[in-house]
């Protein structure tokens, strides 16, 4: 630590993202890797070893030169001289990615799995079919972390007639009051969620306000 000197393994310098002796291995280039969100903490819990010595964990993201993030967890520990003075530190650092996306993928499953006995339980305790499907979006919303959801189905005309608006969906469009919310019916099929409907999938836009398939509100419609 005095003299800031530090070695690498070559398997170091794949997970930081570097060619085999592409830099010299220092703090520097090891710090250029972690995501930004992760840097301040991640140094201080370094600082923090260096100064009282002993045992650290640290996990953190490392962002790769092709914009991939990994995580990495970094185990180690740092000696100090008589004086209390950082000696050296050192330790190991393994790629836990794939430990993290299989234990992402197991809440996941275990959230949805949670959200369907929530629905089932739901449905023997609802006094209508509105009531139920707004029980249901809200376990939905919670689910996936939308703003907000509505329930429909295609009528005998090819309208779409709404069966439910979750609480969220309501407060969204500024119908506080009951007299306000009635679900509509005899919908035409078109815009954004005319498109997810008549392509049975979904999809993502970061600007729906430009997507072409955009009609804007209708005339009367809560802003």
């Amino acid at each position: 630590v005095p003299s800031g000197a530090m070695s690498w393994n070559d398997e170091h310098y794949r997970m930081l993202g570097y060619q085999l002796g592409e830099v010299k291995p220092s703090y520097e280039a090891w710090a250029a890797r972690v995501h930004p969100e992760d840097r301040e903490a991640t140094e201080a819990l370094l600082a923090r070893a260096m100064e009282r010595g002993g045992d650290y964990l640290a996990e953190f993201r490392a962002l790769q030169p092709d914009g991939a993030v990994r995580w990495m967890e970094a185990r180690g520990r740092c000696d100090l001289d008589s004086a209390g003075r950082p000696l050296r530190c050192y330790g190991v650092m393994l790629d836990t990615t794939g430990r993290r996306r299989a234990e992402e993928k197991i809440g996941h499953y275990n959230a949805v799995l949670e959200a369907r006995n929530q629905i089932l339980r739901l449905t023997f305790a609802s006094q209508s079919e509105e009531e139920l499907g707004r029980a249901c979006l809200t376990v939905v919303e919670d689910l996936t972390q939308s703003r907000f959801g509505f329930l429909g189905e295609i009528d005998a005309l090819g309208k779409l007639d709404g069966i439910a608006i979750s609480h969220r969906g309501w407060e969204s469009s500024g119908a506080r009051e009951p007299a306000q919310r009635q679900v509509p019916t005899g919908l035409e099929i078109h815009g954004i969620y005319g498109r997810v409907i008549l392509d049975g999938k979904g999809f993502y836009t970061n600007d729906p306000a430009l997507h072409p398939d955009r009609i804007g509100a209708p005339e009367g419609h809560p802003p």
